[in-house]
């Protein structure tokens, strides 16, 4: 079993968690206002805390050119496009493998 520097065992990304992780990295270069500050990829699901920047660089209040429900629909269906794109060119089943066991993503 593999174990970090913690003595814990080590999550390592699929194939397609790693899609997952690519999306969420990439939402505050399509959308500046938005940053991900947290972010933990589950076996069917996403937890984020997003930041949201309202200032400009003189502190003055901007309006966002986009909603937080916008960021997401965009975030899901780049990834629902990959995955299709995925499971159609291998055969990936699991969002995570860990060295003892896996687990599925739906």
């Amino acid at each position: 079993m593999l174990k970090t520097a913690t003595n814990r065992p080590q999550i390592i990304l699929s194939d397609y968690g790693k899609i997952i992780n690519k999306a969420v990295n990439n939402i505050s270069q399509y959308y500046p206002q938005f940053n991900v500050d947290k972010y933990v990829i589950m076996p069917n699901h996403i937890h984020m805390i997003l930041i949201i920047d309202m200032d400009d660089a003189n502190g003055r209040l901007i309006i966002a050119p986009t909603t937080v429900s916008n960021v997401i629909k965009e975030m899901k269906s780049y990834v629902v496009s990959f995955l299709y794109i995925a499971s159609h060119s291998i055969n990936l089943r699991k969002v995570f493998i860990t060295s003892s066991n896996s687990i599925s993503a739906a």
